[in-house]
């Protein structure tokens, strides 16, 4: 019961900390685009994020799936590279038996 009782105040904590980071981010927003005072900005900002909640979280959401296709695209590139390389090397082609290994090791290290 006190595991359970504690693992729901984390929680709670964990909801409120993200939330002032939220307000905190956005109300210095404000600041810079208004030169209000603090209050009066997180205000400002509470209250358009409650008015545009929806274009908050679609925009969030574009932006994850962008940094997503982003990261995928950077690391086939490079991966792709990596084995064009391989193949075409003079040096690698008596060396390695195959370039797909080390292909994937570089895919799964840029995927990090």
């Amino acid at each position: 019961m006190t595991k359970y009782a504690l693992a729901c105040i984390h929680c709670y904590l964990d909801c409120i900390n993200r939330f002032i980071s939220f307000m905190n981010r956005h109300a210095y927003v404000q600041v810079a685009l208004t030169g209000d005072s603090f209050c009066v900005s997180a205000a400002s900002a509470l209250g358009l994020a409650i008015r545009n909640s929806l274009r908050f979280s679609f925009v969030k959401g574009m932006g994850s799936m962008v940094v997503n296709a982003g990261q995928i695209f950077i690391t086939l590139t490079t991966s792709y590279i990596v084995y064009i390389y391989l193949v075409n090397s003079s040096y690698f082609k008596d060396k390695i038996f195959s370039p797909v290994t080390p292909t994937i090791a570089i895919f799964v290290v840029s995927l990090i």
